[in-house]
Formats: structure tokens, sequence, C-alpha cells
């Protein structure tokens, strides 16, 4: 098995030494979607997966139709007989229509064909074991790792294996990573954040007394309200930065919220874990961009990691 794509590294260097026996996983970003040729012909994978579609890179697409449709081009990569999964709500819309040789799988925590249970991750029938053994931090992770168990049984993948695999998974860095302790709080590093949909599902897994960190370079068209208002019922503690700092407090000022304005990430570092109370948790989940300082969102992330006093 090879991973590939947006979420690592190009795969055509290691084109050659792939087998027909070989289970390439590859993220396809919109972007990439969107620069496919329409002449390319159909393609050849045995599944596909659609997350979500929330409101995203609405600088690039210009609108959220145009977005969809960017992401569902990745529909026309599968090949004879394969499987899309998608979630419930798009399946009746015609855009996301499958091949006519080909099937739909539905994936939701509470309904569709890959659900949970009574605690439990469920495929059609199968019993893929319980969500309390995930060991991924991080609510919204129950979705995901939902969906890949779906994805797996369709690639020949044994229920028992998979359910064994729950409490053996690691996360990748920069999401909803823990970092520990550093002078007494507790700090994630969820730095691969740049919408505020992310930061509203990261921050959802936290308790508080809690410091949350917003900055960088703003998405255009994106609305910070719910996270806004999440933020002002919860009492969390913001601390933004960057180009988008003053924008982002204006957003919290309509909801009643408020936020510690700082010019940079490492002003805003320092200042937020001089805010965040012993025993307290330090959330850096940007929902901007990088761009303002950083070449992208791991440079940003460790450039935080740097900046924080008492950590290692």
């Amino acid at each position: 098995m090879v991973l590939g794509g947006n979420i690592g590294h190009s795969l055509l260097a290691e084109a050659a030494d792939l087998s027909e026996d070989t289970i390439a996983v590859v993220e396809i970003s919109s972007y990439q979607l969107e620069a496919l040729s329409e002449d390319a012909g159909r393609g050849r994978a045995e599944v596909v997966a659609i997350t979500n579609v929330l409101a995203d890179h609405l600088e690039r697409h210009g609108s959220v139709a145009a977005y969809e449709r960017a992401k569902a081009r990745i529909l026309e990569q599968l090949g004879p007989k394969g499987v899309a999964f998608l979630p419930g709500g798009l399946i009746e819309r015609p855009r996301y229509r499958v091949p006519a040789d080909c099937f739909v799988r539905t994936h939701s925590r509470t309904s569709g064909d890959c659900r949970v249970i009574e605690g439990r991750f469920r495929a059609d029938d199968l019993d893929l074991g319980a969500v309390s053994n995930l060991a991924l931090p991080g609510s919204f992770q129950v979705d995901n790792a939902l969906l890949a168990l779906g994805m797996a049984i369709k690639l020949g993948g044994e229920a028992e294996d998979l359910a064994r695999s729950l409490g053996q998974i690691k996360g990748l860095d920069h999401r909803t990573q823990s970092l520990g302790c550093a002078g007494g709080i507790h700090v994630i590093d969820n730095g691969v954040s740049t919408t505020p949909d992310s930061t509203l599902a990261a921050l959802a897994s936290v308790s508080e007394p809690c410091t949350l960190m917003l900055g960088g370079q703003a998405k255009e068209g994106l609305s910070w309200n719910e996270l806004a208002r999440q933020i002002k019922a919860r009492g969390t503690r913001v601390v933004a930065f960057g180009a988008s700092a003053q924008q982002i407090h204006w957003a919290l000022l309509q909801e009643g919220a408020e936020a510690w304005v700082e010019t940079n990430l490492e002003q805003a570092t320092r200042r937020a874990q001089d805010e965040t109370a012993e025993g307290g948790t330090l959330l850096f989940s940007p929902a901007c961009a990088s761009f303002d300082e950083f070449l992208n969102f791991k440079e940003r992330s460790l450039a935080f990691c740097s900046h924080l006093r008492g950590y290692k």
C-alpha cells in the first residue's frame, strides 16, 4: 500500500514500481480535480470518496457551486463496478451521479450504509469495532474513521482486523496533535486548519478553559459567524494574529465575543500562553491560510512550536 497525492507526495516517481496488487490511497484536491483533462477518459479507481462539501477555496473557484463541480469530478475516476462513498445529503443531487455500472454507499454517523449504532462502527451488517477504541483525538475523527473503515471493507479488509486497528491508529502531524504540556498548559496543534469550519470541528473536541489562536490570511467568502457564536457561548479566549487579525476581531465583536490582537505568530503565541490558565488548553487552529507569513501550514505549525515557552 502507498499513500500519496495532496496529503503526502506525488506517486509519479514510484509508478514504475507499483503493481496491479498495490493499493494506492491518494488524496486529490479540488485544484487537481479541476485541472483534469476533459479528454482523459474514464478512470480505474475501485473506490472513491467525498468526505464532505463545505465552503472552501472560493478565491480559486469563485462560488460554492463551482467548488462542488470540481470536487464531483472525482466520480469520473471510477472504473467499472467501482464504489463511491458519499455523504447522505449528496446522493439526490444530479452532479453527484455515478456511472450506471457503479455503486454508491452513503456515510453518516446517524444514518446511511456506514454509520454508528450504539457506539459501534457499522458498515451494512458488519461490526467494525467500538467508537471508544478509536485512538485519534477529536470527535470529528469518528466520521473520518467511519468512512475509512467502509472503504477498507470494499477493498478487501477483514472486519476483525479493522476493528483491532482502531486502537493503533496514529494521527498525522498538525491535525489535533497533542504536543503535551508547555508551562503547565495542554497544547494542541491543529495547524492544518485553514477554514472556520475546520476550526469549529476541532474546538468542539476541546474542553474549557481554552485559548484559541486564530489568524493568518483569511480565505475569501467564508463566514465566521458560527465559529464566533460558539466562541461566545463557550467563553473561549481568542488571540488573533497576522494579516486578518482585525477582520477576525471584528467578526467576533459582531457576536459579542472579543480577541487579543497581535501582529505576528510569535507575539500571538506568547500572548496565548500568558492568557491560558494553568491546567487549561491552548488550541492552535488558525482557520486561515498561512501565506501572509509562511509558505504553507506545516511551516507555520513548526514556527508555532518554536515559539512556545517550555516546549522541547
